[in-house]
């Protein structure tokens, strides 16, 4: 939902139900305010919804794992990190590497600044 805080009121949404299945995840508005990510989980993986808040225009992730980190102080949480240039995501999820390892990912998003 799009709140103004001087009229105190709900003047609009960002998007629809289908667009963001579960809107109450951690999300982030890019440094830019031009983008809108939103990060949740579904089973053992982790997704993330981005929008262009200009037109509207989205796209889901394919699923990052986070296999048995679902709880507890070391869990593998969804909430994304903008960098400072607004043109990509920094977040958490475990490696295909042979170890399986914990790694911080970076999405970019192209053409984006």
């Amino acid at each position: 939902m799009l709140y103004d805080v001087d009229k105190k009121e709900i003047v609009g949404q960002i998007a629809t139900p289908e667009i963001l299945p579960k809107p109450g995840g951690d999300c982030a508005l890019s440094p830019d305010g031009k983008w809108f990510v939103n990060g949740f989980r579904e089973g053992k993986q982790n997704y993330y919804v981005i929008i262009r808040r200009e037109d509207g225009s989205h796209l889901r992730t394919r699923g990052f794992p986070i296999e048995k980190w679902t709880g507890g102080e070391l869990r593998l949480d969804p909430a994304p990190c903008w960098n400072r240039a607004s043109d990509r995501i920094a977040f958490p999820a475990i490696a295909e590497d042979p170890g399986r390892t914990r790694q911080t990912f970076l999405l970019r998003i192209k053409g984006a600044s």
